[in-house]
């Protein structure tokens, strides 16, 4: 669901979830983190940046899976990686 290129000191992170217009996921989100949190920890690397490929950047919130939850189990699962 996430490419991860690195182009010398380049972390390109891109959404690939195209038949959900790369809406965010726990998955998604969580996998994002990861590499933030990586890349942070990486003196070799000066900039992430965050693509979506090539039919969308992202649609939002995955709503689907925010459904089959409430929304603060939602919040909960991905908010510690994130902040």
């Amino acid at each position: 669901e996430l490419i991860v290129t690195r182009h010398g000191r380049v972390l390109q992170l891109t959404l690939n979830r195209p038949a959900a217009r790369n809406a965010l996921n726990n998955a998604l989100l969580l996998q994002i983190a990861e590499q933030l949190e990586a890349a942070a920890a990486d003196a070799e690397i000066a900039v992430c940046v965050v693509y979506g490929n090539e039919r969308c950047f992202a649609a939002g919130a995955d709503l689907n899976e925010m459904a089959e939850k409430d929304l603060p189990a939602t919040l909960n699962d991905i908010r510690p990686q994130l902040w």
